[in-house]
């Protein structure tokens, strides 16, 4: 438990650093440490559990975010958001035996990790007055 919060106030300062140079030096640090984030957020939830959660769409809308919040802002952000979260629970539903706290730990790291990461992916493109 102390390594997980040692590397998360380690990630906010480095991002908080980051933040003064801005530009793609901000999106690549922070898209490296959502990615870092993701992976301890599905460390954390799955273990010692037997639920079966699906992780890919998250990851394929952690990449895919990335790329287009950098290029069209955070417009696409909320529509992305959806349309994993709409094929988390297909691809749960067509499992042996689905279950709610599977579809519920597929989607928990794209609220808490993806959707955040995205917005702060979307800021780096806003130019200071």
């Amino acid at each position: 438990m102390v390594q997980r919060i040692v590397t998360g106030v380690s990630l906010v300062a480095l991002l908080m650093v980051l933040m003064y140079f801005g530009g793609w030096v901000m999106t690549a640090a922070a898209f490296i440490c959502v990615c870092f984030a993701v992976n301890e957020e599905y460390n954390a939830l799955l273990r010692n559990t037997e639920h079966l959660p699906v992780r890919w769409p998250t990851w394929v809308c952690l990449f895919l975010g990335a790329l287009l919040t950098s290029v069209f802002g955070s417009k696409v952000v909320v529509p992305m958001m959806m349309a994993v979260m709409l094929l988390n629970i297909l691809i749960i539903m067509l499992h042996e035996k689905p279950c709610l706290e599977d579809i519920l730990f597929s989607n928990l790291p794209l609220l808490h990790v993806v959707l955040p990461g995205m917005c702060i992916i979307s800021l780096t493109s806003v130019e200071p007055r």
